[in-house]
């Protein structure tokens, strides 16, 4: 069986001894008071090693019978880490144009616990927008409380634009709609020399990928195989990067 990657949501400046995972599990309630686990294979081992939770072991064999996922032992996994090439660029300085849905949040949140690191001991930062996309404020925007702390704390270094799609039935709002929406601020940084992360799936990256082609060509005043050839140029210098699934 391969192994599940998950990225890292949290800064080694921050945190070295201790990596934070941002997941998803999927649970069906039984009751008021009950939760059981929709079966899966690393989320639900997670989820079993938090104790938060009480997940039978019927529950790790509803959709194959013959199987036993082991149960990890007083809160203990067997994980290792590797190398990641999504990180941050080496000056402090640069602009950053974050774009995630759902988890695809976690890097992002390590970046900015990193920047605010360097904040707080009176280094310059660049220039953050994060764009992030979820279904409703109040049902699956993670780390909500803790974004605002950050764009607070950062002093206008940080701005945060949500993409809620399950917030108006009529019209639902995704993160490449929100980047056409603030196409010149994105067009500016890019002019600045910003790193463009995206971090979701792959049908959202390829969408957002044609926005930022589109934004090129009406506001940069370029024609379409320039426009395509500067973002090419981009992502070869690895000032655009893509951490995408599914």
């Amino acid at each position: 069986m391969q192994p599940r990657y998950y990225s890292i949501s949290s800064s080694s400046v921050v945190t070295p001894r201790i990596a934070h995972l941002t997941v998803l599990v999927a649970p069906q309630a039984l009751s008021q008071s009950t939760l059981e686990v929709i079966p899966g294979l690393a989320t639900t081992y997670l989820l079993q090693s938090t104790k938060q939770f009480t997940v039978s072991e019927s529950t790790f064999n509803t959709q194959h019978p013959s199987e036993t996922i082991p149960i990890p032992p007083k809160g203990k996994i067997f994980a290792f880490t590797r190398r990641s090439k999504f990180k941050l660029p080496i000056s402090a300085t640069c602009p950053l144009i974050m774009i995630a849905a759902g988890t695809g949040l976690a890097p992002f949140r390590a970046f900015i616990q990193e920047r605010a690191r360097l904040k707080d001991s009176s280094r310059d930062i660049g220039q953050m927008i994060l764009f992030f996309g979820c279904q409703h404020p109040r049902r699956d925007y993670i780390y909500a409380d803790e974004l605002r702390e950050f764009e607070a704390r950062l002093e206008g270094k940080l701005s945060i634009v949500n993409a809620f799609s399950r917030l108006d039935k009529e019209k639902k709002v995704h993160v490449q709609h929100k980047l056409m929406e603030h196409g010149q601020t994105v067009m500016d940084l890019i002019d600045q020399g910003a790193n463009i992360y995206v971090c979701g799936r792959t049908d959202m990256a390829r969408d957002v990928a044609k926005v930022v082609l589109e934004l090129g060509v009406t506001l940069g005043q370029r024609s379409v195989s320039e426009t395509e050839s500067r973002l090419d140029s981009m992502r070869k210098a690895r000032k655009w990067q893509e951490d995408v699934w599914g």
